[in-house]
């Protein structure tokens, strides 16, 4: 950018050719300054707008996250216990003896209910016993004790079910 002496120069020369008068600011127009401003924010009201809208979205979307981490917590609980059964099975079939597994011992979180009963057993059956006796047992031809083992935490509950025949474990929703 030119100095001031080199502009003015530029001024008188050019007044002495003869080509007019110019204007020289140094700043900006104070109409273009003003355009400039209006564009450069937000108004109180569209900032109010975009706040409370936020806020019913979030006042919206909060009680989903409540079921996502119980969800979260089940499913967490089941796949711990489904792979328990699996290195159970798994210890069976390698050492050749049986191995003896309570499913209650690998559930961690207090919150989550424990329902054991043999396969083919009843729910009742199941409630009369205590849940300290029911142990599953794998057996060295990879056969186990049936059984059918329900996670439950508030409404949302988790089945693993042990086949008797093949000893296989799998999980489901019920």
């Amino acid at each position: 950018m030119a100095d001031r002496s080199s502009l003015s120069r530029l001024v008188r020369m050019r007044a002495k050719a003869g080509k007019g008068t110019m204007r020289i600011s140094w700043c900006p127009d104070t109409a273009t300054r003003r355009q400039g401003l209006a564009q450069d924010g937000f108004t109180l009201i569209e900032l109010l707008i975009v706040m409370s809208l936020i806020a019913i979205v979030y006042a919206l979307a909060l009680p989903a996250f409540g079921t996502l981490t119980a969800d979260g917590r089940l499913n967490s609980a089941t796949n711990a216990l489904h792979a328990e059964l699996r290195a159970a099975r798994a210890q069976a079939l390698l050492q050749g003896r049986s191995v003896a597994l309570d499913p209650t011992a690998g559930v961690s979180d207090p919150d989550i209910r424990l329902s054991v009963r043999e396969w083919g057993g009843s729910e009742a059956a199941a409630a009369q016993n205590p849940i300290k006796d029911r142990q599953v047992r794998f057996f060295p031809d990879g056969s186990a004790t049936g059984a059918q083992i329900v996670l439950s935490l508030d409404d949302s509950q988790r089945v693993v079910d042990l086949d008797w025949l093949t000893g296989k474990v799998s999980v489901g929703a019920r």
